[in-house]
Parts: C-alpha cells; sequence; structure tokens
C-alpha cells in the first residue's frame, strides 16, 4: 500500500511537471510567433520575371508571376524562399534569392493622376473594390508596387491606382543646391509631360505643363525645385544645357575701319543667315506635321477583356495591342508624341481611355479593333466618328490612307455613338482594321507586314490631317 502511494506521489509530481513544461512552450511560441506577426518584411523583386509557387520548391506549381520592381510583402521565411501576399490576398512561395529586402517602404516619391476621377482600388488587382477617386490637382504619396499597380497614401487609408494613369515625381534630389540659391540655368525637359507648380512643393497647384524637349531658364533652385518665369518645376526631370558656346575674342590690334567693315559684314551676313534659316525652318515645319505632336493610340480591349476571337483562335486584344505598338513607333520617329491606353495585357475601362484623351490634350486620339459578324463574307475596313465637325475629317483622311496602305476594302467612315468617342473631348475615331470572322481576310490581318501596313497608312492619313 505505501508503495502504491508512492507511485501515485510519483505520477502526479510527473504529470505536473509534463503541464508545466507544455505551458512554457506555449508561452514561448505564442510569444515568437506574435513577435514574428508583428514584423512587417517587405522584399523587391530583382529577376525580369518572377514565378510564384505553390510551396517552397522549384518542383511545385507555378500560381501566377510577378515582375522586376513589384513590391511583396513576406509572410514567412525559409533559408532559401519566401512565403508572400500578392494579387487579392493570394499567397505563394518565391525564390528568396531573386528578391532584395526594403529596409523602408518607398519614400521621396510622390503620384499625380494623368487623368480626373481615377480609381482606386482596395487590393493591388484592377478588379478589386474601388473605394475612392484621386483627381490631377492633388499628389499622394508612393509606398509600394505590385502587379503593374502604384500603391498610394490616401488621407486615412491606402489603395492601389493604376501605374500608366499617373505621374510619379521625386520629392528628393541628389543636387546639393542650398534652399534660395539663384542660378541662371538653361536647361531641357527630359520627361514627356512636367508640371509646373505655383509652389516648389507636389502638394503645390498645378498652373501649366512643359512638353518633352522644351528649353526653359532657372533662376532659382531650392530643395530639388527650380523656378523659371511659369512656375516651379521638379530639377530631376531637366537637363542642364552645357554653355560652350562662349563668345569669340576680338583681336587686340584692329584699327576702328576694320572693326566697322567687319562689324557691317557681320550683319549682313548674320541677316542672311537669318533669313536663310528661316525659309530652312519653315520648309522643316512643313514637311514634319506629326513634330510634337500628341498623338493618343488606343488598342481596344484588354485583361478580362478578349474582345472578339478569331477563326484561327486569336483573341482580337492581341491584335490590337501588337498594332498599336507598330503604330507608335513609326509617329515616334516622326516626331509624335505618342501615349498608349494600355502597353501590356490589361483591362482599361472606357472611360478612362477617354478621360486620357483629355487630361493630355490630345491633337489626336485613334482606337484600334478588328471586327466580326455573323456574314463570314463581309470584308474590309470602316472608321467611326461621333462629333461630325471634330471627328469626321480625322476619320476620313486615316480611313483614305488605310485603303491606299493596305488593300483592303473601303467601308467608308461612319456615325457610330461609342463610349470613347462619345465621352471624348479631343478629334477621335474608331476603326475596325478588318474582319476576324472572314476566312481570307483573318489570315490577311493576323500577319506582321500588315500591322506594318496599317502604320504606314495611320502615319500617311495623320500627315494629310495636320497640313489640312
Amino acid at each position: 500500500m505505501k508503495t502504491l502511494t508512492l507511485y501515485k506521489q510519483h505520477l502526479t509530481t510527473l504529470i505536473g511537471f509534463f503541464i508545466l513544461c507544455m505551458i512554457v512552450i506555449m508561452i514561448i511560441t505564442g510569444f515568437t510567433h506574435t513577435t514574428k506577426a508583428q514584423e512587417v518584411e517587405r522584399v523587391t523583386v530583382t529577376a525580369p520575371t518572377l514565378n510564384i509557387r505553390s510551396d517552397a520548391g522549384t518542383q511545385y506549381p507555378v500560381l501566377g508571376k510577378v515582375h522586376k520592381g513589384d513590391s511583396l510583402s513576406v509572410l514567412e521565411s525559409t533559408k532559401d524562399w519566401d512565403k508572400i501576399e500578392w494579387g487579392d490576398h493570394q499567397v505563394g512561395w518565391v525564390a528568396h534569392w531573386l528578391v532584395a529586402d526594403q529596409s523602408a517602404p518607398t519614400h521621396g516619391t510622390a503620384v499625380t493622376s494623368k487623368v480626373k476621377g481615377l480609381n482606386v482600388h482596395q487590393q493591388a488587382n484592377i478588379n478589386s473594390s474601388i473605394i475612392d477617386h484621386i483627381n490631377p490637382d492633388q499628389s499622394y504619396s508612393l509606398l509600394g508596387e505590385a502587379n503593374k499597380l502604384l500603391k498610394i497614401q490616401l488621407n486615412s487609408a491606402t489603395g492601389w491606382v493604376a501605374s500608366w494613369l499617373v505621374q510619379q515625381e521625386h520629392t528628393q534630389s541628389d543636387s546639393q543646391t542650398q534652399p534660395g540659391q539663384t542660378e541662371n540655368v538653361q536647361a531641357k525637359v527630359s520627361a514627356p509631360i512636367l508640371n509646373i507648380r505655383e509652389q516648389p512643393a507636389l502638394s503645390a497647384k498645378i498652373v501649366g505643363k512643359l512638353k518633352e524637349g522644351q528649353t526653359i531658364t532657372i533662376n532659382e533652385q531650392t530643395n530639388g525645385w527650380g523656378k523659371s518665369a511659369q512656375g516651379w518645376v521638379s530639377m530631376q526631370y531637366l537637363t542642364k544645357q552645357s554653355q560652350t558656346q562662349a563668345q569669340p575674342k576680338k583681336a587686340e590690334h584692329v584699327t576702328a575701319k576694320t572693326q566697322t567693315s567687319t562689324a557691317a559684314t557681320h550683319q549682313t551676313t548674320k541677316t542672311k543667315t537669318q533669313h536663310a534659316a528661316s525659309k530652312t525652318k519653315d520648309k522643316a515645319t512643313a514637311a514634319a506635321p506629326l513634330k510634337n505632336k500628341i498623338i493618343v493610340l488606343d488598342p481596344g480591349h484588354g485583361g478580362k477583356d478578349n474582345g472578339t476571337t478569331s477563326l484561327n483562335h486569336v483573341h482580337e486584344k492581341q491584335l490590337t495591342l501588337e498594332t498599336a505598338k507598330i503604330v507608335a513607333k513609326k509617329l515616334e520617329k516622326a516626331g509624335a508624341h505618342v501615349i498608349l491606353t494600355r502597353t501590356s495585357d490589361t483591362f482599361i475601362p472606357l472611360e478612362e481611355r477617354a478621360n486620357l484623351s483629355r487630361k493630355e490634350q490630345a491633337d489626336a486620339f485613334i482606337s484600334l479593333h478588328y471586327n466580326y459578324s455573323s456574314d463570314h463574307s463581309a470584308h474590309g475596313i470602316v472608321g467611326f466618328y461621333y462629333n461630325p465637325s471634330r471627328d469626321q475629317s480625322l476619320a476620313a483622311d486615316l480611313q483614305s490612307q488605310l485603303i491606299k496602305s493596305t488593300g483592303l476594302v473601303d467601308r467608308h467612315v461612319q456615325y457610330g455613338d461609342l463610349s470613347v468617342l462619345r465621352n471624348n473631348s479631343q478629334p477621335s475615331t474608331l476603326i475596325e482594321l478588318g474582319f476576324l470572322s472572314n476566312t481570307k481576310e483573318e489570315l490577311h490581318v493576323e500577319q506582321s507586314a500588315y500591322r506594318e501596313q496599317v502604320a504606314q497608312g495611320i502615319y500617311q492619313g495623320l500627315m494629310q490631317y495636320f497640313s489640312n
């Protein structure tokens, strides 16, 4: 009986010790887990394209892809892999050696919308809920980037906006110019569009815009901002001009008569040179009507919107984007400033496409599409306009030149109550570049050579339009 009692006592002691150990382990584990959860780590993708896998290893299935510069939240790490959150609260694993740790969110960069009423999404997904809208008259701090969307700081929340519909400006500069420093500097604009502000701050009112290649005189600099006669601009987007054109030294021993004669000769030569330069400039202007023109190209559909699909199973959204890129190169070579409403397989609402045209004050907006009909014999090119006085001449000039360059049947231009035209404030047209439902025409328009013909036709059409 005594032995049994001692056995029970030892057993009770062991059970108590075991329970105590379990409690200690749970406390330690819980503390460690809480500490880990409170640590917020972010990484930036350094590879051009990085696979997201279902588990930590290359043998696991690929769930999706991210791209260089994308910012990701790290939930857990092993020796070689990071468990990350991406998209709309999706979780996956990426190779740790293909990302770089971020010590802090992106600082020193502000985001300004190019369009009025730009959607702010709840998640880094263009299809996620819209929580707010932003306008061009206010800037927001950039916090991160993912899926070609930018994360911004709102008043009391954060949200995501389309990177292709905003302009980024650095609030910090490598310049060591002291506040209030005065220096007359000739500088050329290196950004496509540079905002002129009332004060040297991103929150200041925008009072004007400069285009790429324009030259301005900066007479005051402070904290990365330069002041010109028009207002303040970010020095980050200016290239200072070299001042190597010094005046030639005069000979020390020249008689007054020689000086007078030389001056007269110089004045005559200068006058002739000015006239010659003026004539050359006039000829150049006449030969380059696309110079500095703002052209917005709109590749139809994109993302979840495939558009129509050809008999050969090619989506319209793919053809319109490939065509727009070829056209853009052609127009840029002619001196035009070309803006694409999308540059990848992304869904862009119709209103945002029209708003971009208005915001950029486009000289011409061209929406590119391919046609489809239940009548498989239908073929040819057709152009649409909405406002006859504003749009019809643009549509007609492009139509005539496209028919010449492609050789397709002319279905003429006609009125179309289409969203990207109806909601547009600029000269605009929508062009259906052939029928994907026609067996013969489908094979023709899917060739790269056809896209070159389209580019030539649009180039010639714009040359004709801007020359009139």
